[in-house]
């Protein structure tokens, strides 16, 4: 080794250039921790793939009296948190989102307070009604499109990903500002403002779900936009610094390998891609968990058991939700799996009244929801026989009097100039608009005792700039 050394210093001191492969080696070992350091389950995940080739021992088969015994556990636990709506007075509609990720077009809202009249949440969300004072969806485009901020959504594209998650029609009504549209508007929109670079995870599964995979589409700014082409954005973002450890974005690829078999159209290119990043990432999860059935409370970065019950909930809900959604059928029922079920479970069974955080227990009552159907109700599960479900829509409650919105305009009625008390701003702007109206009204209270030529505002206090100042609203991750 020192004599080929010495020959190759030899070699590169006679002709005065460094062979190539020494520049390579060298590029090579500079380059691998910048990798690692991006993802560095790469790297294991190969290990785990070779180590899947070799034989191992066959687990025991779980037997049919746990498995249904499982499965009684799950109803007790999922009628319980069925029959606790949240309520618009003291949630917000992001919180509200994660109640109806688990119970789809099923789940209630009180309208008014926790002894309020029952709605059906879909509805309350998808026509625009407030809760705690803010509405979900703005105009944009000409069309519905979601806001994103503090309570309302968190990532573009939530809403129609809860929607999807929801298995809801497209001609489902939608309502904004006293204009009637439907899902299929928010998705057009969800289309056009597709942008390189931004956080399309919930796009994908909302587009994922909605539209074909062979179709394309321009947005605003004029680029050409496919599922294929949502994919790898995707796929090429990292995984553990994306929401909730990568799961979403797992699940996104999810979707769209689903629909893409659904319609019995070849898993080539960017498909065949997140069909197999999906394969290594079941079997890197699994390397991950816990004795206890739970997964990583390190998400998907290493191996890692918290003794906080509130971070194995997000965790082990999150991972548990995506891996039953995308994994065969016939792996369901692996012992693996319903150990991290049977964890979940006995989280929840612990205390039915502990506080959960809403964000986490929506995904972990999806996920025992996905399960409990994929494994006992396989013909009502997501599949081509299977099609969009029809959610009810709101009604209007006794009693609500001129504070209720109102019903559904009829399609083709004639519209009014509307006051200016119903016209619906986005949240941002009414924010600003609260801030404007509190200095002008200490600025009137501070000129009170002033004479009135000091009264006359100057330019730099009119409402019109200070309206254009105001936080930025940031939404919860």
């Amino acid at each position: 080794m020192a004599q080929l050394g010495g020959m190759s210093m030899r070699g590169a001191s006679s002709t005065g250039r460094t062979p190539g492969f020494v520049i390579f080696l060298i590029c090579a070992l500079v380059a691998a921790p910048a990798l690692g350091a991006e993802r560095p389950v790469r790297t294991i995940q190969k290990q785990a793939l070779s180590r899947s080739a070799r034989p191992q021992r066959s687990s025991p088969a779980v037997s049919s009296e746990r498995l249904q015994h499982l499965a009684t556990r799950i109803d007790k636990l999922l009628q319980h948190y069925q029959q606790r709506p949240l309520n618009t007075r003291d949630h917000n509609a992001w919180e509200v989102m994660h109640q109806v990720v688990a119970f789809g077009v099923k789940t209630k809202v009180r309208v008014g307070g926790p002894q309020g009249p029952e709605q059906p949440a879909i509805g309350w969300l998808c026509f625009n009604y407030p809760f705690r004072g803010y509405r979900i969806l703005q105009m944009h485009n000409g069309l519905p499109l979601g806001n994103k901020g503090y309570g309302v959504q968190g990532h573009h594209g939530q809403l129609l990903a809860i929607l999807a998650q929801s298995r809801l029609r497209k001609d489902y009504p939608l309502r904004v500002g006293g204009r009637q549209f439907t899902v299929a508007d928010l998705i057009e929109n969800e289309k056009r403002t597709c942008r390189t670079g931004m956080e399309l995870t919930f796009k994908l599964i909302g587009l994922s779900y909605y539209i074909s995979t062979a179709e394309s589409w321009r947005a605003e700014d004029g680029q050409r936009w496919s599922i294929a082409r949502l994919l790898q954005e995707e796929i090429d973002a990292p995984i553990h610094s994306a929401a909730c450890g990568g799961t979403h974005r797992l699940m996104g690829y999810a979707y769209a390998v689903w629909k893409r078999r659904k319609e019995g159209l070849p898993l080539n290119g960017q498909f065949y891609r997140a069909e197999k990043y999906l394969a290594d990432y079941h079997r890197w999860a699994f390397r991950l968990q816990n004795p206890d059935g739970s997964f990583s409370s390190q998400w998907l970065r290493t191996r890692a058991h918290s003794a906080d019950p509130q971070r194995r909930l997000r965790t082990t809900g999150h991972i548990l939700e995506w891996l039953v959604f995308s994994l065969p059928q016939e792996e369901l029922t692996r012992p693996e799996i319903v150990r991290a079920v049977e964890h979940l479970v006995r989280l929840l069974e612990r205390d039915p009244d502990y506080a959960w955080e809403i964000g986490p227990l929506g995904h972990a009552l999806h996920a025992l929801a996905i399960y409990r159907q994929r494994v006992w109700k396989p013909k009502e599960s997501p599949s081509p026989k299977t099609g969009p479900l029809v959610a009810p829509q709101p009604r209007n409650p006794q009693g609500a009097g001129a504070s209720f919105p109102g019903k559904l305009p009829a399609a083709g009625a004639a519209s009014r100039r509307k006051t200016p008390d119903e016209i619906e701003l986005p949240v941002h702007a009414q924010v600003r608009l609260r801030q404007a109206t509190r200095i002008m009204l200490r600025r009137m209270h501070s000129q009170v005792a002033q004479p009135p030529k000091a009264a006359v505002s100057s330019p730099a206090s009119s409402p019109r700039q200070a309206q254009t100042t105001g936080p930025v609203l940031v939404g919860p991750r």
